[in-house]
């Protein structure tokens, strides 16, 4: 409370000049960085400031916990959803030198792909991948597959193009992270070769991207590549998610801290030794033209301000980027772990900081640390409850424990009904994804949610089990005893 109490006194200060007062608040920028990072479970997090095409950094914490090595402008992170941008970049290459037209059908370069809508096929035209327009559902990121083949994008259009789409192509925006796989598919056809090969000898080297790349899954272990973490148990843990290869355009482009400042430059400054092609592409992601939406290109585009953002998430990162055409300004944060905070409420803190704007008292929220408390809370109680009956039943049968104490329990409904409860627990929190109306499959939601959550499900068949197990033991023994 009190970081923010000394931000609203600086922002109602005299005003000075905007690179002035980037100077004047650098403590406070980094303070406030500190205390949301500590406040949060946040285990390592970086924050890029590009100004009047300076770069300045803030860090904190480690990008390996363990080895307490810190983050510094050499850690790389996935990107997530800000891997968009750069499959946007790659394909408008195509489009300059004339490969692909951006209203021609998909089905043009990529023969026979086509999806189904109320019994009628349609090819939808590159533009409405690109603006999210396809017709394509939000709900298909829960069916791309867990692979690391080479025919990995291929794969996973295949398993998109089965699912029904949720609107007639072009009539109306709904975000869905596979449209830009297909994209890939795209690069792959048009360039005759992988996409990582594209992507890195056509977009990073030319941009001088010399620290960027496609996540090589498999290799989790690469120099200066931050671990990734998810909460689980109260606290944050390292955690390797399964190979997602085909989602790659997507959501799996992973840069060092310089490299996304860099990005930034180049789309804010539109560097003088890029190519004219290279500058055009730039230039036509910056202004997207969108019918439905404020999205296209890979980016959201604020309502009458020239400002583009996006955020990214993975199971074990995050990302966001915002880029202020009018003030020359961007801002990225990276980190480790996936917060909701850092898909929008946190970043967007730091730029009401930066323009002087007054920020809210308010405490940011997470719904996996929520989901957490929880479900660890709920595995304590599972644990003791079959510590609590395993204890009951060797008690039991060493006969610590008079038959007379368990005619309550074995002659009652109080037990069947504490064994039913767990199960129907169990049920509710598998059917959960169902039950809200979100129709992710299963597996989606053991890789994106914690840990403690797997674990709450997967104790509710062995506690039924058991606790049956020694109900019958209890009812033999009494009934033997009874006739005997």
């Amino acid at each position: 409370m009190r970081l923010i109490t000394t931000i609203i006194i600086l922002l109602a200060s005299k005003p000075v000049l905007f690179s002035q007062k980037m100077i004047n608040i650098n403590d406070t920028i980094q303070a406030f960085l500190t205390e949301f990072a500590e406040k949060n479970n946040i285990p390592g997090i970086a924050l890029i400031i590009v100004q009047e095409t300076n770069a300045s950094y803030y860090f904190y914490g480690y990008h390996d916990v363990k080895r307490k090595e810190l983050i510094n402008e050499n850690t790389i992170f996935e990107l997530g959803s800000n891997s968009k941008a750069f499959t946007a970049f790659g394909v408008m290459l195509l489009e300059q030198n004339n490969l692909i037209a951006l209203n021609d059908p998909i089905d043009k370069y990529i023969p026979g792909l086509s999806f189904k809508f109320k019994n009628e096929h349609y090819s939808p035209a590159i533009i409405n991948f690109l603006h999210h327009t396809s017709g394509i559902g939000n709900s298909t990121i829960g069916y791309i597959p867990h692979t690391n083949t080479v025919g990995a994008l291929k794969e996973t259009v295949d398993k998109i193009s089965s699912v029904e789409l949720v609107y007639k192509p072009n009539t109306k925006y709904e975000y869905a992270t596979a449209n830009y796989d297909i994209l890939g598919l795209l690069i792959e056809k048009m360039a005759g070769g992988a996409y990582e090969k594209f992507m890195r000898d056509s977009v990073f080297l030319p941009l001088n991207l010399l620290n960027t790349r496609i996540t090589d899954f498999g290799k989790e272990n690469l120099l200066n590549k931050s671990k990734g973490y998810k909460v689980s148990f109260y606290k944050a843990r390292t955690y390797y998610p399964p190979p997602f290869k085909g989602n790659a355009p997507a959501g799996y482009v992973e840069a060092a801290v310089k490299d996304v400042a860099l990005w930034i430059k180049h789309n804010l400054f539109m560097s003088s030794y890029l190519h004219f092609r290279y500058k055009s592409a730039l230039n036509t992601i910056q202004k997207p033209d969108t019918a439905f939406s404020n999205y296209g290109m890979g980016w959201f585009k604020n309502e009458n301000q020239n400002r583009l953002n996006h955020s990214g998430t993975n199971p074990n990162y995050s990302s966001y980027i915002i880029l202020d055409h009018d003030r020359k300004l961007g801002i990225a944060v990276l980190a480790n772990i996936k917060h909701d905070a850092l898909s929008g409420n946190f970043p967007n803190d730091v730029y009401r900081l930066l323009i002087q704007e007054q920020i809210t008292k308010k405490k940011y929220y997470d719904t996996n640390q929520k989901l957490d408390r929880i479900f660890s809370t709920i595995v304590i109680v599972e644990i003791c409850l079959i510590l609590f009956l395993g204890i009951v039943l060797v008690l039991f049968l060493f006969g610590k424990i008079k038959l007379s104490n368990f005619s309550l329990l074995t002659k009652s409904y109080i037990f069947y009904g504490l064994v039913l409860s767990i199960t129907g627990v169990g049920f509710f929190a598998f059917k959960i994804p169902s039950l809200l109306d979100y129709h992710y499959p299963f597996y989606f939601i053991q890789v994106w949610a914690p840990q403690s959550f797997i674990l709450t499900i997967l104790l509710v068949p062995f506690i039924s089990l058991f606790a049956i197990f020694t109900l019958v033991i209890i009812r033999k023994h009494i009934n033997k005893k009874h006739y005997v």
